[in-house]
Formats: C-alpha cells, sequence, structure tokens
C-alpha cells in the first residue's frame, strides 16, 4: 500500500514538475515572439529611415540648404584644340522647388457634414412604440438612431408611419 501511494506521489509530483516546465517555455516563447515584433518594427522603422535619407529630392534640398549649391545654366564647351568657349552664357538656373504641392484630396473622401436639428423632446413611446417608462426621448440613447437603423428623412418617415398605427391602436381599445 505504501509503495502505491509512492509511486502516485512520485507520479503527481512528476505531472506538476512537467506542468511548470511547460508553461515556463510558454512564456519563454510569448516573450521570443514579443521581442522578434518589436524587432521587425524596429528594422521597418530603420529601413523607411535609410530609404528617406537616400531620397534624391532630400539630397538636392540638402546640397541647396547647406552648400548654397544651385542648379547649373547653360552648359559652355571648351575646344580644347583651339581653345575656343562656345555655347551661349547665360544666367544660372533657378532654384529648384523641391518641395512638391500636396495632393488635393477628392470630394468623395471629404464629404459635406449631415445636420440634423431637432425640436423639443417627444416621449420615445411616440416614435418606437415603446412605453417610455425610463424617460427616453426621441433622440434614443444618444447614437443618433432609431430602432430601425435609419437616419433623416428616412427615420421620420418610419416615426410617422410608427406613429400612425399608435393611434390606429389606440382608437381600436
Amino acid at each position: 500500500m505504501t509503495l502505491v501511494s509512492l509511486l502516485l506521489l512520485a507520479g503527481v509530483v512528476g505531472l506538476l514538475l512537467f506542468n511548470t516546465s511547460m508553461q515556463q517555455a510558454s512564456f519563454t516563447t510569448t516573450a521570443l515572439q514579443e521581442r522578434a515584433t518589436n524587432l521587425a518594427a524596429r528594422e521597418q522603422a530603420l529601413e523607411m529611415e535609410l530609404e528617406e535619407l537616400r531620397n534624391p529630392q532630400r539630397l538636392a534640398a540638402e546640397a541647396q540648404r547647406r552648400f548654397g549649391m544651385e542648379p547649373a545654366g547653360a552648359p559652355l564647351f571648351l575646344s580644347l584644340e583651339s581653345g575656343e568657349v562656345t555655347g551661349e552664357r547665360g544666367e544660372p538656373a533657378e532654384r529648384l522647388d523641391l518641395v512638391p504641392n500636396q495632393p488635393t484630396r477628392p470630394g468623395v473622401l471629404d464629404p459635406a457634414p449631415i445636420i440634423e436639428t431637432v425640436i423639443g423632446d417627444v416621449p420615445a413611446d411616440q416614435v418606437t412604440g415603446q412605453t417610455g417608462n425610463r424617460g427616453d426621448t426621441a433622440r434614443g440613447s444618444g447614437s443618433g438612431r432609431g430602432d430601425t437603423g435609419r437616419t433623416g428623412p428616412q427615420q421620420q418617415q418610419q416615426s410617422q408611419g410608427e406613429q400612425q398605427d399608435q393611434q390606429q391602436q389606440r382608437s381600436e381599445r
């Protein structure tokens, strides 16, 4: 009997140790996955920064700002045999506008706001057919939608139809 008890006790202790080691491995795996995710995000940020530093527009702007470099004007050519300069000497070219204009946002992505005017409070039982024992108003819980999920004229038509149905039900009683 004691041998069986010792075997059972050893088995339980073994299972506890195995479970503990599996949990530790799980925590280690989670920590390593989180670290890998953070390192991948950092790598991506550094690659984006490197691409920005390699950008020819940025290099040209830096050359103009720091070193006063300007775009070349019309080229002149020197003939080595005769020593004659050919080409037209002109004014240096104007400074490049290296900052592009921001694109305008299409009207589809920036629609005009929808403004609804609510005049006074209408009891909820007149709008939704419920008894207004909680003091609800036509504005509901602030979601801007009635029970129908409609807004604007659709909701007004629905509300008027519900009111007429309620009045008919009251008159039938």
